[in-house]
């Protein structure tokens, strides 16, 4: 039950080696989408609580 697929574990592990180029470069890529996206919720959020706050 711990480890039900380990040819998965297999095929993540060798991924990386095969294109590691291109993986870190999409993987740099979709760090910093997810941070802008964050970024806005939070900005969002922030500026939702100060408008409710002052009005």
């Amino acid at each position: 039950r711990r480890n039900p697929n380990p040819n998965w574990i297999r095929i993540s592990s060798s991924a990386p080696r095969r294109s590691s180029n291109s993986r870190s470069l999409s993987n740099k890529l979709y760090d910093s989408v997810w941070f802008i996206l964050v970024l806005v919720i939070v900005a969002e959020l922030s500026c939702i609580s100060v408008l409710s706050v002052v009005v």
